[in-house]
């Protein structure tokens, strides 16, 4: 489910069965079937804050199988990461754009009682080829 609105959005995109299961191996019960639940918000059209958990940044595998180019679930994407829960702001700038975040653990939507007081910095740089 998504809706966007002039200036707020939100996402709720559940999985359920093994596979969900298998990307959600650090939660339990419902959790299991949250891939991604976050709202974000856009006071103008160059920067978007993003807050909940989205599918990750990181490698070339999406989440949906029937999303990617080459479908392969390889041995690089069964390790992941998955997703990331926090706080995120996008920026674009030109053919340029920005992504800087504050999050959990990598995969945890919910961090472990040693790990609950710890953040980790997220970053992406892209460059628009036209």
């Amino acid at each position: 489910m998504e809706h966007k609105g002039d200036k707020v959005g939100a996402v709720a995109d559940l999985g359920f069965g093994p596979r969900a299961k298998d990307f959600a191996y650090t939660d339990d019960g419902i959790t299991q079937a949250i891939k991604q639940l976050y709202v974000s918000y856009s006071p103008a059209d160059w920067v978007t804050f993003t807050l909940g958990t989205w599918g990750t940044h990181v490698g070339y595998e999406l989440l949906d199988p029937q999303l990617n180019r080459n479908y392969s679930m390889s041995y690089m994407f069964t390790n992941g990461p998955f997703s990331h829960t926090g706080l995120k702001a996008a920026l674009t700038k030109g053919k340029h754009s920005f992504m800087l975040g504050v999050s959990n653990a990598t995969d945890y939507r919910v961090p472990p009682a040693d790990m609950i007081n710890k953040k980790f910095f997220i970053a992406q740089y892209g460059l628009t080829a036209s």
